[in-house]
């Protein structure tokens, strides 16, 4: 929960975070989900919120945070 700034986590905090995202985010057509700058890790990479979409991007699919290098950004 470092990442989100939260010492519990839920339901309510995940759909908000995931739509926050993809009201402020960037989308990506090869992803097909929306991602922001989150934090710097531990190890200086930098994290990203990612909410992958379904249904034409009319569904949240996945809310995960994700690595530069996992999300294939440079």
């Amino acid at each position: 929960m470092k990442v989100t700034g939260q010492s519990a986590y839920n339901l309510k905090n995940y759909v908000n975070d995931a739509n926050w995202i993809i009201q402020n985010g960037t989308y990506s057509s090869k992803l097909n989900g929306y991602y922001s700058f989150m934090a710097n890790g531990s190890k200086g990479q930098s994290l990203f919120g990612f909410v992958g979409m379904k249904n034409g991007g009319s569904t949240i699919s996945t809310f995960h945070i994700k690595s530069a290098a996992q999300l294939g950004l440079k």
